[in-house]
């Protein structure tokens, strides 16, 4: 019983170890500007100087809680959001590094501002909008 617990416990602590590495990684892109991503990152902005841009993934369980919340607010009228399906666009996720899934991007001034990782309540999403 007590092997059991001590495998669980490493278990805890790779998790936590892979998720600090995830977010370390994913916040070296701060303050990068969108033409040093390339040209699917340029493309995807179009022009766009403010973006919060959404990378998900349909068969990630936290993706699917967080969707429907960014469609609600795209079918609203909220143009500042870009939705990028990282499975159909393999670009995109490699321009922004994403390493998890769901990942929001806040663009202000063609650069990025931050990176959020995990899924975000509604509120949350609506506070991140440039």
């Amino acid at each position: 019983m007590k092997d059991i617990g001590i495998a669980v416990l490493i278990i805890i602590v790779l998790i936590g170890l892979f998720q600090l590495v995830t977010l370390f990684r994913a916040r070296r892109t701060r303050g990068r500007h969108i033409g040093d991503l390339g040209d699917e990152a340029v493309r995807l902005l179009a022009g766009r100087q403010h973006a919060l841009v959404y990378l998900y993934s349909p068969v990630c369980a936290p993706c699917r809680a967080m969707t429907p919340v960014i469609d609600t607010l795209m079918d609203a009228g909220e143009e500042r959001i870009i939705k990028v399906d990282v499975l159909e666009n393999a670009a995109a996720a490699q321009a922004f590094k994403v390493r998890a899934t769901p990942t929001l991007v806040r663009v202000i001034d063609s650069r990025i501002d931050n990176v959020y990782l995990g899924a975000k309540s509604e509120q949350t999403i609506q506070s991140l909008l440039p």
